[in-house]
């Protein structure tokens, strides 16, 4: 890839996590645990009762309430299952955006040291376009 294809790649990625963090709450090192209620709960309760845990991975807290476990109704099951979905994307393209922020800088200080400039002026080739029309 050249310049021009990591600078329009690199603009599309960071336009993709504007709108990964627009369309609402996106969790990261969590997943979701189905679990039976414990303790005193009846029988009944154990058999019938889904009863869901937003858990954090490794040793890290949850951002909703810097716990490490963090208990969901069934009926909110879903948003907070798209919302780790959210997360993890969003988690793979902050990777990726940092590959390729690095690839450029490379490219430039590659550039920088052999006197070439990447930029090129855009009031110049305006008025190239303009003048050869």
């Amino acid at each position: 890839m050249n310049y021009l294809e990591f600078s329009s790649s690199l603009e599309f990625l960071r336009s993709r996590r504007r709108e990964l963090l627009e369309e609402g709450l996106a969790i990261q090192d969590a997943y979701l645990e189905k679990c039976l209620p414990g303790g005193t709960a009846s029988k009944k309760a154990k058999k019938e009762g889904d009863y869901y845990r937003l858990r954090s991975t490794a040793n890290t807290t949850l951002s909703i309430n810097n716990k490490k476990t963090f208990y969901i109704p069934a009926n909110k099951l879903d948003y907070y299952s798209k919302a780790i979905t959210r997360g993890k994307e969003l988690k793979r393209l902050e990777r990726t955006i940092a590959k390729v922020e690095k690839q450029l800088d490379k490219i430039r200080t590659a550039a920088k040291t052999l006197g070439i400039n990447l930029e090129a002026p855009k009031s110049e080739s305006s008025n190239y376009a303009q003048t050869n029309v």
